[in-house]
């Protein structure tokens, strides 16, 4: 890799692979995220690939994974990332024994929803919210990560539709993933900063639970909870959990985007519960 020593592999995802790297000439560690073999003919996915590149080179936020942008040279589409030395989300909440206390959730998910206000105030959605693009160290700083299928809202629609390629390889018409999927985006919506609230609505509830409130192995049926099914009641089942949390919750899930807080509102509530 020019300009790069690759020391090891961290791990491979649904379209590239993340390998630790150092930085000639300063001897800097960071991380490199390169596109797998099987996608270089496919245009749209090295397009998306690269953009993601240009936009978390413009994303200046300690809760936004930082990068040094796209690698000239590389045999394939490579992206320099800071090196975070973390665990995802899910990881983290199965190592606490499947859920979070109510101050936990707070001071991680407070960070989350004040890089998505960050986001959102360049006029970013992230899209694909969900514990798997959360990342936490040790001391509980957070990074978002995974801006494959973001969307620069600025531009046009027809500027913005793609086809995203899902982790199996499956084409999808619409994007994200679907047990953290805003209604709006499942009936193609043109969805934007709610459907990010109504992600991080459902992580939250998994954090205090440990479980997403909308789930099962048909396809179908999750489509139909988030179109149409009230979520679980969190009082009942996280009695510790504050009133203020739970209304929270059931308002970041509102089936209408209009209705949802925007993420700033989000951070201020968790702001208070941190501990």
């Amino acid at each position: 890799m020019p300009g790069f020593t690759v020391l090891k592999k961290i791990t491979d995802g649904g379209s590239a692979s993340i390998y630790k790297a150092k930085k000639h000439p300063y001897e800097t560690v960071c991380a490199l995220k390169v596109l797998l073999p099987q996608f270089m003919s496919n245009k749209e996915m090295i397009r998306a690939f690269e953009r993601e590149g240009e936009l978390l080179a413009r994303f200046k936020h300690p809760n936004v994974i930082r990068s040094g942008g796209r690698v000239p040279g590389a045999p394939r589409p490579t992206v320099e990332l800071e090196l975070f030395e973390s665990s995802m989300l899910k990881q983290h909440i199965a190592k606490k024994g499947g859920k979070l206390s109510v101050a936990e959730t707070a001071r991680i998910l407070k960070q989350v929803a004040e890089a998505l206000s960050y986001i959102h105030l360049l006029e970013v959605a992230h899209l694909d919210m969900k514990p798997e693009n959360i990342l936490v160290d040790e001391k509980g700083a957070v990074r978002l990560i995974d801006f494959s299928i973001a969307r620069e809202l600025k531009k046009t629609i027809s500027e913005r539709v793609m086809t995203i390629f899902a982790s199996r390889g499956e084409t999808f018409t619409v994007q994200g993933t679907l047990t953290y999927m805003a209604p709006e985006t499942i009936k193609k919506q043109d969805p934007g900063k709610p459907a990010d609230i109504y992600s991080l609505g459902l992580v939250l509830h998994e954090c205090l639970t440990g479980a997403p409130p909308f789930r099962g192995l048909d396809p179908k049926a999750i489509m139909k909870q988030h179109l149409h099914d009230a979520p679980p009641n969190l009082a009942r089942e996280r009695p510790d959990a504050p009133a203020e949390i739970a209304e929270l919750v059931r308002k970041m899930l509102d089936k209408d985007p209009a209705r949802r807080p925007d993420a700033t509102t989000v951070a201020q509530v968790l702001v208070k519960h941190t501990g």
